[in-house]
């Protein structure tokens, strides 16, 4: 917990979203994808504000095609518990809100049929 938990504190939304301003698609791509545990995780934290930066339409389409892209070397054999539950975390949290948003779009489209 040590390691990842200075991390934490530091990380609010308005320095994510500063940074994220800050950062280039393709950087941050390779930091999701980075040797480093502690670069994987960060990027995986602040990947909501990062992507909401680059002005894309369909943000959460996004989101799923760098899921897609970063899931395959996101998890080593050698990873600690620790990066293990953060990652998992942030990719409940990644799913909860597609849920959330899946269900928006459901109930949307449910009322159009009403109509």
């Amino acid at each position: 917990t040590a390691r990842y938990s200075s991390v934490m504190k530091v990380s609010s939304e308005k320095l994510k979203g500063v940074l994220a301003s800050c950062l280039h698609k393709q950087k941050f791509r390779f930091a999701l994808v980075h040797s480093l545990p502690f670069i994987r995780i960060v990027a995986f934290r602040a990947m909501k504000c990062v992507v909401s930066s680059y002005g894309i339409t369909n943000e959460l389409e996004e989101q799923v095609a760098m899921w897609r892209y970063a899931l395959p070397y996101s998890i080593k054999t050698n990873e600690s518990k620790e990066y293990l539950s953060n990652f998992l975390q942030c990719l409940a949290n990644f799913l909860d809100r597609l849920s959330a948003w899946e269900a928006g779009t459901n109930d949307a489209d449910s009322s159009e049929c009403d109509s």
